[in-house]
């Protein structure tokens, strides 16, 4: 996985953004490539089942070669 090389981290003007229950959610796009991001932590936002979601998250990151990865859950209260 990598950040898409056309983006400038430093820059906003590649942020994209999407609609999720009526609000926009900023996003930058990656891409899966054959490079690894050098990712430590991941910080899950809000949901309804944390332990379900992290395991999801987990088989996804073991898939694509990230086994030492620390999934933290957000400290932002779930709006339902």
């Amino acid at each position: 996985m990598f950040i898409d090389t056309e983006y400038d981290v430093k820059s906003r003007d590649r942020l994209l953004y999407h609609e999720r229950k009526g609000i926009l959610v900023p996003h930058i796009p990656l891409k899966w490539g054959n490079e690894q991001l050098p990712l430590r932590e991941i910080i899950m936002g809000p949901n309804l089942d944390f332990d379900n979601a992290r395991w999801g998250l987990e088989r996804f990151l073991e898939q694509h070669g990230y086994t030492d990865v620390e999934i933290k859950r957000s400290s932002v209260p779930y709006l339902a």
